[in-house]
Parts: structure tokens; sequence; C-alpha cells
């Protein structure tokens, strides 16, 4: 069935949080019914979700609340879900950039309309719907405007605050992609943290003018083309979690059954490559190292002396 474009004003589930729930409703039943309006789910998309996981068939009852559906479905969704500052910002984002018939960008959210009945919403209104101020929608109408999907992602996986995502929405979309998996890697606390040690591969050195080492310090002017090298790097590793990946669900397929263990092996070989590479690129100057590059790796970092990294942890 189609939801309806209400309903997707909120973000789904991911998928191990939608496998949970398919548990559940395989070992206790679907316990709340999914709600439909003009033919759609409006709300219970995760639960018709999680209902064809388990072959089970969903329970449907038709809305027929008083009041506007959107607040129905805000309602519904405050209520269940545990959703942060950032990403309820979020959500106000989609509804004060919405109007009737389409959104006025007419891209990420482009699938997102008003009904005919559904009132315009302004900043204001949809930040105290959503309990949140009015900078955080500003922020994150920024980043919906502007930013690469990779950050929209997180911010509505509550991976990264809009706020740390405005920083970073007008950098290169490489840039914002790498910023991001340092983030969910632990490598940067902060996506704008992140982004002042990237710069895009390809430029000539001397249009480098924010890139840094690992620990925030500029760099000589020799070493700049080869610190922009650091995003090849980590598309790199992405390409190689890709394969991993891969390999992993076709381990668990019905295909992968007689190959289970060896693809299970070679996907544990992946990941101890994805390591190699992403600990390989430059990382940071080691000022007292002497007839050898001053440049090193994470790897070799983590072997020097306090006086081999210049005082630097």
């Amino acid at each position: 069935m189609e939801f309806h474009p209400l309903a997707n004003i909120f973000p789904l589930m991911s998928e191990s949080e939608l496998g949970v729930l398919a548990a559940d409703i395989a070992a206790h039943g679907q316990r709340e019914p999914i709600h439909t309006f003009e033919g759609r789910i409006l709300d219970g998309r995760n639960r018709f979700n999680a209902c064809r996981k388990a072959n089970l068939e969903p329970r449907f009852v038709a809305w027929e609340g008083a009041g506007p559906a959107l607040a129905f479905v805000v309602s519904m969704n405050l209520h269940r879900r545990h959703l942060n500052e950032s990403q309820r910002a979020d959500i106000a984002a989609k509804l004060s950039t919405l109007t009737r018939g389409g959104d006025r960008r007419g891209d990420q959210s482009a699938n997102l309309r008003f009904e005919n009945d559904t009132p315009e919403v302004s900043i204001a209104q949809a930040a105290e719907l959503l309990n949140v101020s009015e900078r955080s929608v500003d922020f994150a109408r920024r980043v919906r405007q502007r930013g690469h999907e990779a950050l929209l992602a997180a911010v509505e996986a509550g991976q990264v605050s809009v706020s740390d995502a405005a920083k970073v929405a007008e950098k290169p979309k490489d840039i914002q992609q790498a910023a991001v998996d340092a983030v969910k890697d632990g490598r940067a606390k902060t996506a704008a943290e992140a982004a002042r040690r990237l710069q895009p591969s390809g430029l000539p050195p001397d249009a480098v003018t924010d890139i840094t080492d690992a620990f925030g310090n500029p760099l000589p002017e020799d070493y700049l083309a080869v610190f922009a090298t650091r995003c090849e790097f980590q598309a790199a590793g992405r390409k190689l979690d890709e394969a991993r990946k891969a390999v992993e669900e076709l381990a668990e397929a019905p295909a992968g059954f007689y190959l289970r263990k060896e693809l299970q092996h070679l996907a544990g070989k992946f990941k101890e490559i994805k390591y190699v590479v992403c600990h390989t690129a430059p990382y940071a100057v080691a000022p007292a190292k002497r007839n050898e590059p001053k440049w090193v790796s994470e790897i070799v970092w983590r072997t020097l002396s306090d006086e081999e990294r210049g005082g630097r942890r």
C-alpha cells in the first residue's frame, strides 16, 4: 500500500530497528493498527514494513479523527518516537518548506506534498509544533537546501546535529560525505571538525586553503597536495564497506548456504583491509623525525614517541 505524503515527513526506522519490531510482531502480534487515510497509510509505515518482513497480514483501520491529518501524524509520531532536537528540527524544516501541491524546492522533499485541505505551515508554527527553536529550523532548512544526501541522512538518523550539519552544508559533496563518515567511525566528534581536515582531491596545492593535519595544525606547503588525498582514502574505505556488506548479505542468503563460512571469512578480510586503507592515509606531521618523510599515517603515528610527535598526542 502507498504511504500518505504526510506520513513521509517522519523518517523510517533503520533496518536494525525494523528487524526488532518485526521480531516483536512475529512473537506477540500487531498490537496497534495501521491507520489509513484517503486509501494510503497515514500512520504505521514501520508496522506495515515489519509485518511484511515477518510474513504476516497487516491490520488496518481507517482514520476518521477530528482536526487536520497533519496534527494527528505529528502527535502520534512525537508520542511514540524518541527523536532528538535536530531530528525534530529537520521535520519542522520539511513542514515549513512545503506548500499545497508541492514543495518550493522540488528536490530532496519533492515527494512530500500537502493536501488541499492542509494549511501551510510557517517556520514559527513548525517550530512550535515540533517543540524546537526557530533557529534550529533555520539550520535544518539550510542543510536541506544545500546538503548532500549523506548529510541529510545523518541528521535524520540523529548522528549529526543540524547546527553542525549547517556548518558543512556549503562544502563540496565529497567533503560532506567524508565528514559524515568520520563522525560515524568515531574519528571526529563533529562534521565541522572533520571537514576542516579535508579538502577535495585534484586541486593544485596553492588552491588548498583550509586543510590541516588530524590535530587541526596547518601544514607545510609541500604537504598540502599529499593531505588532499585523504578524501580518496575515505572513498576507497566506503567501497570496501559496500563490498563487505554485499558479501555478508550473500552469506545469509539461501544461495550462500554452502559457502557461509568462507563468505564470512571474506567479509572479515574486507573489514581488515578497510582498516588498513583508512589508517594509512596522511594523518599528521612528525617534526622530530629525521631522514624520513615527515608526514605519517595514523598507524605509524601510534608507534612514535612523545619526542617524535613533537608533544602532540
